[in-house]
C-alpha cells in the first residue's frame, strides 16, 4: 500500500519503487493527496526525480515492446497486445504525473514531454512498418495507435 508522499524523500522512495514493476493505481490516489514543498533546492531536485522517473518507466516499457515485438514472430495477436501494453505504460505515466501536486508550468511541461514521446513513437512505429510488404503491419499499428492515450 502506498501513502501519500510529503517530503521529499517519501517522493523519491515512491518514484524509485513504482518506476520498476507493474501500474499500480493506488499511486494515483496517493499522489493525488501528497504534498510538496515547493521550495528552492526542493522544487529542483523534485522536478529532476519525476523526470529521471518518467525516463525509467518510459525507457522499461519500450525494452519490454521491443522484447514482445521480437517474440511476437509476425502473429497479430501479438503485436497488437505489445502495442497496447506499451500504450497502457503510456496512460499509466499520464495519469499519474496529472495528480502530482506541483506548478501549473512544470505540469505542462511533463504532459508535453510525455504526448510528444507518444507521437513521436508512433511514427516510428509507422514508419518502421511501412517496411512490411504485405501492408498488414502498418494497419496493425494504425489500428491500434499507441498514442491513443492522448484521447483521454
Amino acid at each position: 500500500m502506498i501513502t501519500a508522499p510529503n517530503p521529499y524523500a517519501q517522493w523519491c522512495a515512491c518514484f524509485d519503487t513504482l518506476s520498476k514493476g507493474p501500474p499500480n493505481k493506488e499511486a494515483i490516489d496517493a499522489f493525488r493527496h501528497g504534498n510538496v514543498a515547493w521550495i528552492n533546492g526542493v522544487a529542483d531536485r523534485f522536478i529532476q526525480s519525476l523526470d529521471s522517473f518518467i525516463k525509467t518507466r518510459l525507457d522499461n516499457a519500450h525494452n519490454q515492446f521491443t522484447r514482445q515485438q521480437c517474440n511476437s514472430r509476425g502473429i497479430e495477436q501479438a503485436i497488437i497486445a505489445a502495442i497496447l501494453q506499451l500504450r497502457k505504460e503510456y496512460q499509466y505515466v499520464y495519469e499519474l504525473v496529472q495528480v502530482i501536486p506541483i506548478p501549473e508550468k512544470y505540469l505542462k511541461s511533463v504532459i508535453d514531454y510525455l504526448r510528444q514521446q507518444g507521437r513521436q513513437t508512433q511514427e516510428n512505429l509507422e514508419r518502421t512498418a511501412k517496411s512490411d510488404r504485405t501492408g498488414n503491419l502498418l494497419r496493425i499499428v494504425r489500428n491500434n495507435r499507441l498514442d491513443a492515450f492522448l484521447q483521454h
